[in-house]
């Protein structure tokens, strides 16, 4: 019976979370641009990449079996001394990534 009623309690908190979120600031609409964010992951994977590191192999692998959009970025360099050039994050209110 407890949880019954934490699960109806969640399902509560949630409906109220998205009822707020929906709710606009009187003025603020025309003055700011809405916010747009990219379902994309960033995939930072190991030197080499691929099949050459399993790691990110497997994610791969995982990523397109789901048909998850992602983008891959490599280490490239030397154990312990391994750099990611990341792509843009974002421009102004627009979010290229929503996770990585």
């Amino acid at each position: 019976m407890r949880q019954g009623k934490q699960g109806w309690m969640a399902a509560l908190a949630v409906a109220t979370l998205l009822a707020a979120a929906g709710a606009a600031v009187p003025g603020t609409a025309a003055a700011a641009a809405s916010p747009q964010l990219d379902l994309k992951v960033l995939l930072v994977g190991g030197a080499g990449g691929g099949a050459a590191d399993p790691t990110t192999a497997a994610w791969e692998s995982a990523l397109t079996t789901e048909g998850v959009p992602y983008t891959e970025v490599d280490a490239a360099g030397a154990a312990g001394s391994q750099t990611v050039a990341l792509p843009a994050l974002s421009s102004g209110t627009h979010g290229y990534f929503n996770g990585w």
